[in-house]
């Protein structure tokens, strides 16, 4: 599913982030990102989410290179953004909508999705993770707990 080869990202094009790294992550396969503080971690996650791309080497996902070309066409990025999440390490950096249930439907919101489906969706999230009692309240009034929980299902 995701593929890495021979991946580098140097930051200002001189200081490396990532160095020659290849790996592949099959399809239900789960993987932890272990290092030290500098190591390349949020680089690499920033990497497979889209948020950069690699100074030299090759990043697809099913079998699809993705290059920030790749994602400026609209249907590529949604079909991309589909497969893959990101949650910040400090979920005050991800949450900026007036309420929770607008913070969870911001990201399906992006697919056109009927207002009956947008319901749907953020309904069973918020089922989900238990969190159906904070569907009105503002993100900033949550606990650190309740604030990874509404990141999580955005």
């Amino acid at each position: 599913m995701i593929c890495a080869e021979n991946i580098s990202y140097y930051y200002d094009m001189k200081i490396p982030g990532l160095y020659n790294i290849s790996f592949t992550i099959e399809s239900r396969e789960s993987v932890a990102i272990v290092g030290s503080n500098g190591s390349g971690k949020s680089t690499l996650l920033r990497l497979l989410n889209g948020l950069i791309f690699p100074t030299s080497g090759i990043f697809s996902v099913n079998n699809i290179r993705i290059t920030e070309a790749y994602l400026k066409d609209p249907v590529h990025r949604k079909a991309f953004h589909k497969q893959i999440g990101f949650v910040f390490q400090n979920p005050d950096t991800q949450l900026f909508c007036p309420s929770v249930y607008e913070e969870i439907a911001f990201g399906p919101t992006q697919l056109n999705l009927t207002d009956m489906e947008l319901k749907d969706r953020v309904g069973d999230c918020l089922m989900l993770l238990g969190i159906e009692h904070l569907c009105d309240r503002t993100p900033y009034t949550l606990s650190r707990g309740e604030k990874k929980k509404v990141a999580i299902a955005g």
